[in-house]
């Protein structure tokens, strides 16, 4: 690994050659730091010891909990639903955010304004324990950091909450959220979708005729009785 920070301004270029995974950046930047004022972290999936080792450096007092933001692909929502419900839960009770959508971005952002260090490392690889030869750029500059938290904090505040267990979002992500209107949303002009859909049917699924053009229509009395 690198052993210092790019200098203010600077940019390193750096191959892993399979020595060692994304998520190795995180406990190396804190390392140049000390401390980080905020951690922000774009991935599409993570592995379960890199987010438990997320967690472990908050409780460690690394990064304050609140100022932890990740987010996700829904594709480790979908697929990796442990590992996923100990983020969100984890997360949730230290104060951090937490968002999953149509994500591929591979980015990590650490900051400490005292020092004057603005980080980032751009990659090609998630944050899995399973190195592979990926490319990663390391930036010391307070332009492309800020052009990074910008698309972040966008994305947390026009992206719905994940819901906790009880069905709930935390009362913080509320507050970013507009509450909802009273009374029933309006209907589009020439939307036909039924709102009322029986239980088990698809929405905007209608019955299907008993007699469909074209087809013959169904005689009475076909039907057998199989009553003793």
């Amino acid at each position: 690994m690198v052993p210092e920070p790019p200098a203010a301004g600077e940019q390193l270029h750096v191959v892993s050659a399979s020595k060692f995974d994304f998520w190795t950046w995180a406990p190396a930047m804190l390392d140049w730091l000390g401390t980080a004022d905020a951690l922000y972290c774009s991935t599409s999936t993570m592995s379960r010891p890199n987010a438990v080792e997320l967690l472990e450096l908050i409780d460690a007092g690394r990064v304050p909990g609140p100022a932890v933001h990740l987010f996700t692909g829904l594709y480790f929502k979908r697929r990796e639903t442990a590992v996923y419900s100990l983020v969100l839960s984890g997360l949730r009770a230290r104060g951090g955010t937490y968002r999953a959508f149509l994500n591929h971005a591979k980015v990590l952002l650490m900051a400490n304004a005292d020092a004057g260090q603005w980080l980032t490392v751009e990659g090609s690889a998630n944050l899995t324990s399973n190195p592979r030869t990926e490319q990663y750029v390391v930036t010391n500059d307070r332009g492309l950091y800020d052009f990074h938290r910008g698309w972040m904090d966008e994305a947390a505040a026009r992206i719905k909450p994940e819901k906790t267990d009880d069905g709930q979002n935390t009362p913080q992500e509320d507050a970013t959220h507009d509450p909802p209107q009273e009374g029933p949303a309006e209907t589009p002009a020439g939307d036909t979708t039924e709102t009322n859909e029986p239980a088990g049917r698809r929405p905007g699924r209608h019955p299907r005729p008993a007699n469909r053009p074209g087809r013959k229509p169904q005689k009475p009395g076909r039907r057998r009785d199989r009553r003793a």
